[in-house]
């Protein structure tokens, strides 16, 4: 009796909520020699100044980098002065608003030096999601965390990640609820 009744409460949460929010929390990136993607130092005599964009891909997350969206219309996701390792700690989310349109995400993320006059490629991440969602934001577990893939320097260069997937009531889908809060 009482898994008929979890399951009917799990059916009706599917039913009820049209849509699905994909969650990522960044930890950390993770760059102690404070290099650039040439493996050149950041700053000569200083540390980097990292400033992160990106955008959760739900779209066409096994596409080739970038995706199907232009590096100039990305969204910052962080930015800090004179840090190679520093913390992170935001959640970056994105909504599906069909019942179908979640196969899995891709957070992609373009890491540069931002100086006063010119950026500098650090490195380029991509963070996939798996393909469970739970019924609710309340039963959502989070991943174990694990570094996002990095193209230029994988071994000296991480940013941590882990993700999570709901249902949400069409009424949420697609409200803002901060595309960077703090985890």
């Amino acid at each position: 009796m009482h898994t008929a009744i979890i399951f009917g409460f799990a059916i009706v949460a599917l039913v009820a909520g049209n849509g699905v929010r994909v969650e990522y929390k960044l930890t950390q990136l993770h760059n102690p020699q404070g290099i650039l993607s040439t493996r050149k130092k950041c700053d000569v005599g200083s540390k980097c100044d990292p400033k992160l964009t990106g955008y959760v891909d739900t779209d066409s997350p096994l596409a080739t980098w970038p995706g199907p969206k232009t590096k100039k219309d990305w969204t910052k996701i962080f930015e800090a002065s004179d840090e190679d390792s520093p913390k992170i700690n935001k959640i970056v989310s994105r909504d599906c608003c069909s019942r179908d349109c979640y196969r899995k995400a891709n957070l992609r993320i373009d890491a540069v030096d931002a100086d006063v006059t010119t950026s500098d490629q650090m490195e380029q991440f991509e963070c996939l999601s798996g393909r469970d969602v739970a019924a609710s934001e309340s039963q959502a577990r989070w991943s174990t965390e694990k570094p996002c893939d990095a193209k230029f320097n994988p071994k000296d260069v991480k940013l941590n990640y882990s993700w999570r997937a709901f249902t949400i009531p069409d009424r949420e889908c697609g409200r803002p609820v901060g595309s960077a809060k703090k985890a």
